[in-house]
């Protein structure tokens, strides 16, 4: 039977009855975050840190630098004690008196108390009056369901990010008066995990009355305005699509902001039509996407696949299944099945076979 793998992660979650009491601005940390690929970095990062000697006789020099998971190994204790600062005056403009767990785990804070447990001992997605999964495709089908369930974005999430939108927009709109912004990728098409982060393009703007390039004038506008993290921001010039990196200094949502390239935005109506022609493409996508990100190999710039390439390789599937709309209609469709099919019938390529190898 076919799981994602269990750990014993420190997270902040609580209980069913307490999920109305949270704060829509505070990124609780997601399980999904803890996998394999993240105890690996987490180790590579002490390495570096504490030039320690790897467990096969690895020097601090030979390892990969800027490997901490949390994003800040590369900054002074000032810094952060700076940046840390920063976010507290910034979540006390809004009434909020502490910081997010994420942020507490970044700056070395105490340990968040571990994910409830399942009654029946079964992943944390499953249903609570459920048991026990059944054996074979059957039961790998009910707990693909319940997953997909327990991963769809909530409203208090949706909310946050929409907020992030909106303080980000108008930045936007006062340093280039005219532009129009779309938000394209798996925020707008709801395919998005948790920790996904949040694609903005910038359309129709006039930057001829900028002293500097476009990028460099948000760049600073976006720390102005107390919107960004300081620290983590930063503009991707060598990228194919040149792109500003952002983390919302409120909320640790991350944020990719592009300039008039509108492929992304049509994108979204292409798959926003496939999905409601194939209502079980959004169920394996996040399946999927969980499994690659459980891998380390989610994002393109690290050798991985991005969502939008998944999405495409799910669908052709979808589209040349030799069972046709037999396997694949909801009312047909046995999930547990149609994941393995598409494992094996992926396999042969490079990344899928890295990740199938793990």
């Amino acid at each position: 039977m076919f799981h994602f793998e269990q750990h014993q992660a420190t997270v902040y979650l609580t209980s069913e009855q307490d999920a109305d009491l949270m704060d829509s601005n505070i990124p609780w940390i997601q399980p999904e975050q803890f996998c394999p690929a993240t105890d690996l970095w987490q180790r590579l990062w002490e390495i570096v840190e504490k030039g320690e000697n790897g467990e096969n006789g690895g020097s601090a020099q030979n390892a990969p630098q800027n490997t901490n998971i949390k994003g800040y190994a590369e900054h002074s204790a000032a810094e952060l004690a700076d940046l840390r600062r920063k976010k507290l005056e910034r979540l006390n403009s809004v009434g909020i008196n502490e910081l997010s767990p994420l942020t507490r785990v970044a700056f070395g804070g105490v340990p968040v108390s571990p994910l409830p447990r399942h009654e029946a001992g079964l992943p944390v997605w499953a249903l609570p009056t459920r048991t026990r999964y059944l054996p074979g495709f059957d039961g790998l089908h009910d707990e693909i369901l319940d997953y997909y369930r327990w991963i769809q974005q909530t409203p208090e999430e949706y909310i946050m990010r929409y907020e992030v939108v909106s303080r980000v927009q108008q930045v936007i709109a006062k340093l280039f008066p005219g532009s129009k912004v779309e938000i394209y990728g798996s925020f707008q098409t709801r395919l998005n995990l948790p920790t996904s982060d949040i694609d903005m393009v910038i359309c129709d703007f006039e930057s001829s009355n900028l002293n500097q390039q476009p990028y460099e004038a948000l760049r600073i506008a976006l720390i102005e305005a107390k919107i960004a993290e300081p620290l983590t921001l930063k503009v991707l010039m060598g990228a194919s699509v040149p792109i500003v990196k952002m983390r919302d200094l409120l909320s640790d949502i991350k944020v990719d902001i592009s300039f008039n390239v509108k492929t992304g935005i049509q994108s979204v109506s292409l798959i926003k039509t496939f999905i409601r022609e194939y209502q079980v493409l959004p169920v394996l996508v996040l399946v999927l996407k969980q499994f690659l990100l459980q891998q380390n190999l989610n994002e393109v710039w690290t050798g991985g696949i991005s969502s939008y390439g998944l999405i495409l390789m799910v669908l052709c599937f979808l589209q040349n299944h030799p069972r046709g709309a037999q396997a694949t209609s909801p009312e047909n469709a046995n999930l547990g099945l149609l994941l393995i099919e598409f494992l094996s019938s992926t396999a042969k390529t490079t990344v899928m076979k890295t990740a199938l190898s793990e």
